[in-house]
């Protein structure tokens, strides 16, 4: 359940004993209804807000996911950007399907805050990168081919190993002097 009329506390609590989830926060502190129904029907939904809200006694904010779970984060971690736009923290939106949020002038990239403050989306962001990743490095966590590449490895160090057996058995039957003038020319 999602409420953006004013509710008290005690409200509140009986709202939780009721409902599994509960967000609030003030007015206009929510998507608008057509994003919020997008949004909560997502399979993204994890790693989208549907609103929040800013606390100045405690100076942090608390956003709601589209799993209704609330994530908090302290005023600091919204600097002023390069061009001196600063967060005004009373104009808190959150718009574009819960992909940005906007604190007046000031925008800030809701996958920007979720890496910054969330260890499960910065793993889950990590191993996706090297699930795309080209490189040696990210093919090994794709088991399939790390394990082609090493089979071609293997084979090739056979063939190789089975090439070097055959010359050394093809030189044992030639004659010791031919043996020799190959071996005096090679050097």
């Amino acid at each position: 359940m999602s409420l953006s009329d004013r509710a008290n506390l005690a409200s509140l609590t009986a709202l939780r004993k009721c409902f599994a989830s509960v967000a609030f926060c003030e007015d206009g502190g929510f998507l608008g209804v057509e994003e919020l129904a997008e949004v909560l029907k997502s399979p993204k939904r994890d790693d989208l807000f549907i609103g929040g809200f800013a606390d100045d006694a405690s100076r942090t904010v608390t956003f709601w996911r589209g799993n209704l779970h609330s994530m908090t984060v302290p005023f600091s971690a919204f600097e002023s950007s390069g061009d001196g736009v600063s967060p005004d923290m009373s104009k808190l939106t959150v718009t574009d399907c819960g992909q940005t949020v906007q604190f007046g002038d000031y925008e800030a990239s809701v996958d920007a805050i979720l890496y910054e403050h969330d260890s499960d989306y910065r793993r889950k962001v990590r191993e996706n990168l090297l699930k795309r990743d080209s490189s040696f490095g990210g093919k090994r966590y794709n088991t399939m081919n790390y394990m082609w590449r090493t089979f071609r490895v293997l084979i090739g160090s056979l063939f190789y190993l089975l090439a070097s057996l055959v010359l050394i058995i093809s030189l044992k039957c030639y004659p010791k002097d031919i043996r020799q003038q190959a071996k005096d020319n090679f050097i």
